[in-house]
């Protein structure tokens, strides 16, 4: 038996027979997880009083989806003010961002009190450029450890204004995703026109379409419903869709089984899975199971070609 840690987390890998030609049998079983980075980045304006409250009112909506058993995500917040610390997450009880470790109902205090950001001069706000100071290679040493390499990325942003960052929208992925930008999601509560507000968060708004974001008006008056709804997206993008397999699989040769929790076995079809990496990667085409599932993986190893 082989023991490692790869992607998906590998629970064991066995070798069966090998044929004359050199092919082996090899079963690769992992525990399906679930890996979430999200942070949300609020504007501090006196003027935010009213949709500060109405945030910490709905907190607990984006919570319960996302802080649940076998998930792994760092829930975080970040002040648009650039002049005090720029980029450096809120701090509370000597965290500086909250997780499934803590529990539901703890974390949603938590972040209650992470995001009643310090009240700034009302000058403009620059989100974008927040996110950029916190998360790309420059990142304060504060933040170490919020940011993990492969996990999605969500940012959420609340703000009464546009972003007022020089930030490119084209090149803001690439910063704070090392490179990655598909693992980047972004959404915003923001003015969408002019009923509540005399300004339009046109860059935001941008920005969640290039990432295929969502975005609610800052005028509507709960904001529930939109944050449970972004929990259960992101819920499911962070669900792993590639495993590294041990050896690089024969085309043709694998076979997927997947055992839910608390449910019955089933056999994917071969259209719901490709190879990569010169069949040393699975690559799932459908949806990916839920965390807590065990993926048993099948296949000849490659030698022989």
């Amino acid at each position: 038996m082989i023991l490692a840690m790869l992607t998906g987390c590998i629970l064991d890998a066995t070798v069966g027979g090998c044929g004359d030609a050199g092919a082996c049998e090899q079963v690769e079983r992992f525990e399906q997880t679930m890996s979430l980075d999200l942070l949300l980045v609020i504007d501090g304006s006196p003027s935010m009083a009213d949709d500060h409250q109405r945030l910490s009112e709905a907190l607990p909506a984006l919570v319960a989806p996302l802080v649940q058993p076998a998930f792994d995500v760092h829930l975080g917040v970040l002040s648009m003010d650039m002049t005090l610390a720029p980029g450096v997450l809120q701090q509370v009880d000597g965290r500086r961002w909250a997780d499934a470790s803590q529990g539901e109902q703890a974390a949603s205090a938590w972040l209650a009190s992470a995001a009643l950001v310090p009240t700034t001069s009302g000058a403009d706000e620059r989100g974008l450029g927040a996110v950029v100071a916190a998360l790309a290679d420059s990142a304060p040493a504060e933040d170490a450890g919020f940011r993990r390499a492969s996990a999605p990325l969500s940012l959420l942003f609340l703000s009464d204004e546009d972003d007022a960052s020089e930030v490119e929208l084209s090149s803001f992925a690439e910063l704070v995703t090392a490179g990655q930008p598909g693992l980047l999601a972004a959404h915003a509560i923001v003015p969408v026109d002019t009923v509540c507000t005399t300004v339009v968060g046109d860059r935001y708004v941008e920005l969640a379409a290039r990432t295929g974001g969502a975005v609610l008006s800052i005028c509507e008056p709960s904001h529930g419903p939109f944050l449970s709804a972004i929990a259960q997206l992101e819920a499911l993008r962070g669900r792993r869709d590639n495993y590294a397999l041990a050896a690089s699989a024969r085309p043709g040769s694998v076979s997927v089984t997947i055992t839910p929790p608390n449910d019955e076995p089933y056999l994917l079809q071969p259209d719901d899975f490709a190879l990569a990496r010169d069949g040393a990667e699975l690559v799932l085409r459908t949806l990916p199971p839920p965390p807590g599932s065990e993926l048993e993986v099948r296949y000849q190893t490659a030698s022989a070609l």
